[in-house]
C-alpha cells in the first residue's frame, strides 16, 4: 500500500505547504508554508529584499519563492557595484558626508546615483 505525505502550513494548518528557508541576524530558519502564507511572508519582506544587497550563499533554482536568482545576476550585481564604486571614488560623490569607501557594503544612495547617471564606466 502507497503511503501519502502532507506537508501542513505551519501558520494554519492548510495543505500542500512547501519548506520555505530564510536567515536573519546570521541564523538561518525553516518553516513550512502553503502557497498563501508563502506569498504573505514575501509581499512583508518585499521593500527590505528591494534595498538589501545579496551576499554570499549558492544561487538556487528559481522556484515558487524565488526571483529566478542565478549565479550570472548575482556575479553581475557585484560587478555593478565594483563599478558603481568605482565611479563614485572618481567623481567624489559623497554619502552622509562622506567620500565612497573602497571596502563594505555599497550604500544604496550609491547605486542609484550611478545609475541615475546612466551606469558609466570611471575614467
Amino acid at each position: 500500500m502507497a503511503k501519502t505525505t502532507v506537508i501542513t502550513d505551519d501558520l494554519d494548518g492548510s495543505p500542500n505547504a512547501e519548506t520555505v528557508r530564510f536567515s536573519l541576524h546570521g541564523r538561518t530558519y525553516e518553516i513550512d508554508l502553503a502557497t498563501k502564507s508563502r506569498e504573505k511572508l514575501e509581499k512583508a519582506l518585499q521593500p527590505f529584499i528591494d534595498k538589501a544587497s545579496r551576499v554570499g550563499g549558492a544561487a538556487r533554482a528559481p522556484g515558487p519563492a524565488s526571483n529566478g536568482g542565478s549565479k550570472t545576476k548575482a556575479k553581475s550585481h557585484a560587478s555593478d557595484d565594483r563599478t558603481a564604486r568605482l565611479w563614485a571614488q572618481a567623481t567624489g560623490l559623497k554619502v552622509n558626508g562622506r567620500p565612497v569607501g573602497s571596502k563594505g557594503r555599497l550604500h544604496p544612495e550609491v547605486r542609484a546615483a550611478w545609475q541615475k547617471a546612466g551606469k558609466p564606466n570611471p575614467a
